[in-house]
Order: C-alpha cells, then sequence, then structure tokens
C-alpha cells in the first residue's frame, strides 16, 4: 500500500506539474472550501507538489517510514492492516490541513500543496513504537523521540511566526495525528511509549 501511495501521488503531481488549472482546482485552498464546499481538497491537496524537490524529498520518507507503520498495523489489525493504513494515511491528510483551515479560511492567498502532513504522521507513529531507535535526520545520528520533540518544537515556533511560504501548521498537527491514531484502537501503547522515553531519559 506505500508503494501504491507513492505511485498515485507522483502520477498525479506530474500531472500537476504541467497543468495548472488541475492544480488550482485540487490544491487545499481554505478560503474557497470554505465558500464552495470543496471538501475534497482536504485530501486532493496532499497528492500535489510544488516540484521535483519538494515531491522526492516527501516520497523518500514516506518510501523510508510509511512501509514501517503498514507492517505494524498488519501485525496489529492482521490482513485488515492494509486498508487500516490507507484509511489512516487519507485521515493524517485532511487532519493536518484543519489547522490550517481555521486559520486561513478568510485568506484568499492563502494555498497549500504536499504530502508533508501524511508524511509527518508516518515519521511520529514510527516514534511512537520505536522511540528508542537512532534515526539520521540531516546525517545527524540522534534518538527517534528526540527528534520528535525537536520538530514538534520547532514547527509550532514557525507556524507562529508564518512568514515563509511552508504549511507548518500542516507538519505539526500531522505528527500529533501520526502520534495519536495508534492509541485510539491500543491505549495500552501509550504507557509502553512513556515507560521508554523514561528509560532514555533516566539514563
Amino acid at each position: 500500500m506505500t508503494i501504491l501511495l507513492l505511485i498515485s501521488t507522483v502520477l498525479i503531481s506530474l500531472l500537476a506539474f504541467n497543468n495548472e488549472t488541475f492544480l488550482q482546482k485540487q490544491a487545499f485552498h481554505p478560503y474557497v472550501i470554505k465558500r464552495n464546499g470543496e471538501w475534497y481538497r482536504f485530501v486532493s491537496g496532499g497528492f500535489l507538489h510544488a516540484g521535483w524537490l519538494h515531491l522526492g524529498l516527501n516520497m523518500f520518507v514516506l518510501y523510508n517510514f510509511g512501509h514501517i507503520v503498514e507492517k505494524v498495523f498488519q501485525l496489529h489489525f492482521g490482513k485488515a492492516g492494509g486498508i487500516v493504513f490507507v484509511v489512516y494515511y487519507f485521515l493524517s491528510i485532511a487532519v493536518s490541513h484543519i489547522g490550517s483551515y481555521i486559520k486561513h479560511k478568510d485568506n484568499y492567498y492563502f494555498r497549500s500543496i504536499g504530502a508533508s502532513g501524511a508524511v509527518a504522521a508516518c515519521i511520529f507513529t514510527v516514534i511512537l513504537f520505536f522511540p528508542s531507535a537512532t534515526i539520521y535526520p540531516y546525517g545527524i545520528p540522534m534518538k527517534a523521540v528526540v527528534f520528535g520533540i525537536l520538530y514538534l518544537a520547532l514547527e509550532w515556533y514557525l507556524g507562529r511566526r508564518n512568514n515563509d511560504m511552508v504549511n507548518h501548521d500542516a507538519h505539526f498537527w500531522g505528527a500529533l495525528f501520526g502520534l495519536l491514531f495508534p492509541i485510539i484502537f491500543e491505549p495500552y501503547q501509550a504507557l509502553v511509549f512513556i515507560h521508554e522515553i523514561q528509560g532514555i531519559f533516566g539514563r
């Protein structure tokens, strides 16, 4: 399912690269959503990208983290794990846009595209299940939970400044969704997560 979502995103993004009208009709645009009821934009915007670098980075992270999340869901949901992962992915895109919708629903000029909210969800679901794993953001080794704390703090701060072209709110809320979604179905995982964090910072 991870590969299918990746391929779908690449194909739709490539279509948007060459069709500005298509991109504008599918992009997440809170002003238009509020006035025209085009709620599909909460999801469709997550399958569009601004260019090769934007697309490549998101798909690289999706490939590396998405298949781990999918395997975790297969362990917990059995044969339905793949379907649960797809539902989770679509929901993560939609939920990651809620904060931006509330903030920008009266701002005609705000638009957002990209799978970053869903990608952030995948990263943080992995952090939830494997907080002590070592990851290498920008080639720097650190515990997954340490990266998670730094990431949330940075995205919250940049989202408040709101002075660049990046939708930091989508990153922040997508990450929180990635933490909370599995806990809804397996609350015990929250206790396991807390216990592991105590072990990491208590050493």
